[in-house]
């Protein structure tokens, strides 16, 4: 038998059971005051700089894309801004 004959597993696709964990742990991030101090302070920012008004649909829209953006990870205000300005929605959604 080759080596080219064995079960061979893809090291950088992650398995299944990865996913369900990073998937869990996605839906599974709780809101307490720092972390809803670090999205209202970024989401803030974006509102100011986009030029939006804070009730419109593009406020709302940014607001949820802003949360998803702290679950996928980026939970301090230097690391969400810096999504945040790498969002291509984001950036779609200015009025500047």
């Amino acid at each position: 038998m080759s080596d080219l004959d064995e079960f061979a597993i893809a090291t950088h696709i992650p398995r299944d059971r990865d996913k369900m964990h990073q998937m869990k742990t996605f839906l599974e991030k709780t809101f307490g005051p720092t972390e809803l101090a670090i999205v209202e302070t970024a989401l803030g920012e974006w509102i100011e700089d986009a030029k939006v008004e804070k009730k419109s649909p593009e406020a709302e829209l940014a607001a949820a894309i802003v949360i998803n953006l702290f679950r996928e990870g980026n939970d301090t205000v230097p690391a969400i801004r810096k999504a945040i300005s790498a969002h291509r929605g984001l950036n779609d959604l200015r009025h500047s």
